[in-house]
């Protein structure tokens, strides 16, 4: 974290047990803290359902402040492409959000 006199502090951050060292990083004109890559070992058996739901999301609020960091899997790319292909041959068609949710609720409904 770079501190009041411009120069960098470190934040711990305990989680499980587990203590983890921020790292100050550059994103082109500010700099902020990203925790280091850490094993951390989580017994999930011991956590209820409704601590396990608050996990997970919190570890996806973290991940989504990044998305530049998750790299999307190959197949992502094929399986757009197949999908293109198939509006550009006929074979299928877009639907507006309202008409998908619609439709959605409808069946479930």
């Amino acid at each position: 974290m770079l501190d009041a006199v411009g120069s960098f502090t470190q934040r711990k951050t305990t989680f499980a047990n587990s203590t983890v060292d921020s790292v100050p990083v550059r994103h082109g004109n500010y700099t902020c803290c990203r925790r280091a890559t850490v094993s951390i070992d989580i017994s999930f058996d011991n956590l209820s359902t409704a601590e396990k739901l608050e996990l997970m999301e919190r570890l996806w609020v973290d991940l989504s402040r990044h998305p530049e960091d998750i790299p999307s899997p190959a197949w992502h790319g094929a399986v757009l492409e197949e999908r293109r292909e198939a509006v550009r041959q006929g074979k299928t068609t877009f639907s507006s959000w309202e008409d998908a949710k619609k439709r959605l609720l409808e069946r479930h409904a």
